[in-house]
């Protein structure tokens, strides 16, 4: 008699993973040819689209093909500051050269590197763009698991193919969001400042509080007002937040200043 209500519990749970599980699939296959038929219709009408995108990249490798939204003016900027070290490179580009660098100096410490590495070009920025959208679709196939179990969805602590398919929405969701693809399709920087939020949400929802100041204070080198969040975590006394921010901010902000 003791294993008689445990029965229906046990296909009431069953019952409940398989509609998760069929719920995840239908969801993904929905995104997944959606967005996989217009960038089709896309490319075959001769409109950019992200498969144009890819096949300029790794088929043709024709740099004057390679959107630089960001890239350009960066690269102007850096170019310029070697020429004419300490003069304003805001009144050099943007004013007098009419290039959109809108940036602060601190976003160039990659380039920096970059330049110093010798891969400063732009197949190169396209190919670290396509590594960043990869790692932003793989962080956020980890937080919806993450988000599934703290939700107590069915099978998403103790099933194993629930959390592969959990995963796997994910990672399918991010890589045919629009914003994310199209900050690709454009050669932005803001690929690099996705991946980074979305790392900093998973540390944070880990209680990793550092970590995700650090994700956040690498954004604040490249736009300037991602640092609200900092004043966020002074008002919630997130003190591990502030000291991993301050670890990245401050010695990236005196490096540019020299």
């Amino acid at each position: 008699m003791s294993m008689q209500p445990a029965i229906p519990s046990l296909r009431t749970g069953l019952h409940s993973v398989g509609w998760v599980q069929r719920s995840i699939i239908l969801a993904s296959l929905f995104i997944v040819l959606t967005t996989g038929l217009l960038g089709l219709a896309l490319h075959r009408g001769g409109h950019a689209s992200n498969l144009t995108d890819i096949q300029n990249l790794f088929v043709l490798e024709n740099q004057d093909l390679i959107p630089v939204d960001s890239w350009d003016p960066m690269i102007a900027a850096l170019n310029w500051l070697h020429e004419r070290p300490g003069e304003n490179v805001y009144d050099g580009v943007f004013f007098q050269q009419h290039i959109k660098f809108q940036y602060p100096v601190t976003s160039l410490l990659p380039l920096e590197a970059m330049k110093a590495l010798g891969v400063l070009n732009l197949v190169a920025f396209e190919r670290v763009n396509l590594l960043f959208v990869l790692a932003t679709a793989a962080g956020m196939a980890i937080l919806v698991l993450e988000m599934a179990a703290r939700l107590r969805v069915p099978g998403a602590r103790d099933d194993r193919m629930t959390q592969l398919l959990l995963g796997g929405f994910g990672f399918v969701a991010t890589l045919c969001f629009y914003p994310v693809l199209k900050a690709f399709s454009l050669g932005q920087v803001q690929v690099w400042l996705n991946a980074a939020f979305v790392f900093a949400t998973l540390f944070y929802v880990r209680d990793q509080r550092a970590l995700a100041g650090v994700m956040l204070g690498a954004s604040t080198l490249i736009k300037p007002q991602m640092s609200l969040f900092v004043v966020w975590a002074l008002l919630r006394r997130e003190w591990s937040f502030v000291i991993g921010w301050a670890a990245v901010v401050v010695p990236s902000f005196i490096a540019a200043c020299a």
